[in-house]
């Protein structure tokens, strides 16, 4: 019960500068995959496979590209 608590104090993820959990929309994400925003990724599918899981390591360039969508 001690960390629900905490985390609802801390309305901010601090690895992705979101709220917990929003990792964006999925139609968000086949837009990133689709572009081809992130050179470190041979296969758009391998990121789809991390974003749906909800696998942070594998989405450090993600939420910056995401960030600058809705700021437009």
């Amino acid at each position: 019960m001690h960390k629900l608590e905490e985390v609802a104090e801390c309305s901010t993820d601090p690895r992705t500068g979101r709220r917990f959990g929003d990792h964006g929309t999925a139609e968000q994400a086949i837009d990133f995959a689709l572009a081809g925003n992130n050179e470190a990724w041979t296969q758009e599918t391998e990121f789809l496979r991390c974003w749906r899981t909800g696998d942070l390591d594998e989405w450090t360039e993600f939420y910056p590209w995401l960030a600058r969508q809705e700021a437009s």
